[in-house]
């Protein structure tokens, strides 16, 4: 039997102190959506604070993936839009491979994973240069430096392979999830490796990590790399 919160101490509070302590459930939580519907059936003010923008933006969708199948329901959608519109980088980072490989709609899809890396979402980054080197020509992606590579000097993956690999494994499984077998027509295109030197890419040091000619090179070799796991 659920135990009852005493009101008349929650009704003490400040309402913005309510709204963090949710935020910080939802946060934290390992079942984010179950603890917060537990909580906000306790009392009037949890049930306001679990609408509160800021719970939005801070609960952790990964958490819930792929419990709720965000693709196939309304409810799915309908909470990944609420969040992404409260600044949810998790939110913004799912919708925005539904939108590059489920609905193609790279447009949407590369307005999207720009909200999620100014959040400092590792894998949206990941991906940004992903599809900057698949669409490399589109119009779309204005936002490239001198490597031909969106936001690569702002990526602390250093020089080591296991950030790579990371990132590989949860844009793969979340690729796969949500598109079936439509990535192939948006990820797979006509690119080819351009470094010649035989050397890049090979495995040296005492740490055994991949060395590259240069940070392009690292992320064409990347590309390559993640459409074989698919």
């Amino acid at each position: 039997m659920k135990r009852k919160v005493n009101t008349s101490i929650i009704n003490m509070l400040p309402e913005d102190l309510i709204v963090e302590i949710v935020a910080q459930l939802v946060s934290h939580s390992s079942e984010p959506f179950v603890d917060l519907y537990n909580l906000k059936n306790t009392s009037k003010l949890f049930y306001a604070a679990s609408k509160d923008e800021i719970v939005k933006e801070r609960i952790a969708l990964d958490r819930e993936f792929p419990s709720l199948n965000w693709t196939v329901t309304d409810r799915g959608m309908s909470i990944l839009n609420a969040c992404a519109e409260a600044g949810n980088a998790e939110a913004c980072f799912i919708l925005a491979l539904i939108n590059i490989f489920d609905k193609e709609d790279i447009s949407t899809g590369v307005d999207l994973l720009k909200k999620a890396t100014c959040k400092g979402h590792t894998e949206a980054l990941y991906l940004m240069n992903i599809v900057t080197l698949r669409f490399q020509e589109h119009h779309l992606l204005t936002a490239v430096n001198s490597d031909g590579v969106f936001g690569a000097d702002e990526i602390n993956f250093g020089h080591g392979d296991d950030q790579f690999e990371l990132c590989r494994e949860k844009v793969v499984n979340l690729i796969r999830h949500i598109s079936w077998n439509k990535w192939q027509a948006t990820l797979v295109g006509n690119r080819q490796q351009w470094c010649k030197n035989s050397e890049c890419g090979t495995v040296r040091g005492w740490d055994r990590h991949r060395i590259f000619c240069s940070n392009a090179c690292r992320w064409n070799h990347e590309y390559f790399a993640l459409c074989r796991e698919m």
